[in-house]
């Protein structure tokens, strides 16, 4: 049976690409601008956004995504100390007009405030399309 050229699978062709970024906790206050990661170019604000454990990521203007990202991605990178570790979830959506989504920290059921210790960090994917969304 021939099948032909039928071109990229939809969703994973060349136009996939990913932001990522993490940032350390800081206790009760907002993360601090030393303690975050990601490629040069990708610019971000994290803030403590007025609840225990919940974080607020806000994209630079400039990063205009033209369509919800297909996917984002939360993880939590441990240090040492096992009364750190928490599970990491995104919550909510993806702000389209304002280019925000928030992140919750739990342990247990509970909220959850991450520590400033070295190593503990809180990781983040934007899975999106370099589309008009069309």
């Amino acid at each position: 049976m021939e099948v032909g050229n039928a071109g990229p699978i939809k969703g994973f062709g060349a136009d996939l690409f990913i932001l990522a970024g993490s940032f350390q906790g800081n206790g009760t206050s907002d993360p601090t601008a030393a303690g975050k990661r990601s490629p040069p170019g990708f610019i971000w604000t994290v803030v403590r956004d007025g609840a225990v454990g919940l974080y607020k990521i806000t994209l630079d203007p400039a990063c205009r995504i033209p369509e919800l990202p297909l996917d984002i991605d939360c993880s939590m990178q441990g240090a040492v100390l096992a009364t750190d570790r928490c599970e990491v979830m995104g919550i909510g959506e993806f702000d389209l007009t304002s280019q925000f989504f928030r992140i919750q920290l739990h342990r247990a059921g509970t909220a959850f405030e991450l520590p400033a210790t070295a190593g503990n960090r809180v990781n983040f994917k934007l899975f999106v399309r370099n589309t008009t969304g069309r």
